[in-house]
């Protein structure tokens, strides 16, 4: 993990986008970030009594953009530099970060202690733990066609009947299951068969060995941060009960890849 401390200007435009950037990219070429060691040294030498920044927690494995580890003056240590912006989903967590009565810096008890889902494996988590887990985006509600011959997966913008679009919630989240029968029920054991889960799923990354998103509400505190975010389908899903689901391959969207 990598950390960056980033102004709260560019980190709304960020929400915006779906990717981060900053000034420092246009004017030096990269995103300066730092380890966690480093974080505080540079945030009480660079930015001592500012009170609009966020500290960044970001996965560098999950970032598109080249990260290196370079030399800078005045310094014995490398510093870590994203080399073009960075997807949202590599961020981790977007914590306020001002600093005390004196201008200086401390991190985030957040940053100090491994959240419950980083400490234990999925099966155990109690079922109450489980359900926490789902961010609300709805994406797998989604109607997904799958070519025969080469597997290749195709999205549709066409959601379940089921689905209240408004809310990105299933109106008979219990009975699911019985009442659509091509819903899968999701559990610890069965995540490796699945193939056709979003590569956002909250799910599927605690199962890769990946963080959630900053938006998740269990690292943002906010039910609607996923939303606002952008990742839920919302903006663009039509109810199966609206199209004629003979003709759903004419609903197969190419914009849409979540894997």
């Amino acid at each position: 993990m990598i950390y960056h401390i980033a102004a709260l200007e560019d980190w709304l435009e960020a929400i915006d986008n779906g990717i981060y950037f900053c000034e420092s990219l246009e004017s030096e070429g990269f995103i300066h970030c730092s380890s966690f060691e480093q974080v505080i040294p540079v945030a009480n030498r660079f930015y001592q009594g500012r009170k609009d920044l966020l500290l960044l927690a970001i996965d560098e494995k999950e970032v598109n953009s080249p990260v290196k580890f370079d030399q800078v003056p005045d310094s014995k240590e490398k510093f870590p530099h994203v080399y073009g912006p960075i997807d949202s989903i590599a961020i981790k967590r977007a914590v306020p970060f001002p600093p005390d009565d004196s201008g200086n810096f401390s991190l985030p008890s957040l940053f100090l202690t491994p959240a419950w889902w980083q400490q234990k494996p999925l099966e155990e988590f109690t079922q109450q733990e489980w359900e926490s887990v789902c961010d609300g985006c709805a994406r797998c509600c989604l109607y997904k066609l799958q070519d025969i011959d080469t597997d290749e997966l195709f999205y549709t913008d066409v959601a379940c009947r089921f689905l209240d679009l408004n809310a990105c919630r299933c109106t008979d989240y219990l009975h699911r299951h019985e009442i659509m029968p091509t819903c899968i029920i999701l559990t610890p054991q069965n995540l490796s068969e699945i193939q056709w889960m979003p590569a956002t799923c909250a799910y599927r990354m605690l199962y890769e060995g990946r963080d959630l998103a900053w938006w998740h509400p269990l690292n943002s505190g906010d039910q609607q941060s996923t939303s606002i975010a952008g990742v839920t389908i919302d903006s663009f899903a039509v109810s199966e009960n609206d199209i004629d689901m003979d003709n759903l391959q004419d609903n197969v969207q190419d914009w849409i890849d979540f894997v």
